[in-house]
């Protein structure tokens, strides 16, 4: 469910892992967290609110394995 599209092309491109599909692939995150102005994608990796959060619960789930 990525939307790619809806972020900047620096952003898509520079992101660490972006466009990994790997479950162990490192994360994207950069410790920009901030949503752009119409709150459709992370300024700081690109993704989305729906993949932030997907991600954040899938980390959640292996930790308490």
């Amino acid at each position: 469910m990525k939307h790619d599209d809806d972020a900047p092309a620096a952003l898509r491109q520079s992101a660490p892992g972006a466009g990994q599909s790997d479950a162990r692939a490192p994360s994207p995150c950069v410790k920009i967290c901030t949503l752009d102005p119409t709150g459709a994608f992370c300024i700081g990796c690109g993704r989305t609110p729906a993949e932030i959060f997907a991600a954040g619960a899938h980390l959640e789930r292996r930790a308490a394995r």
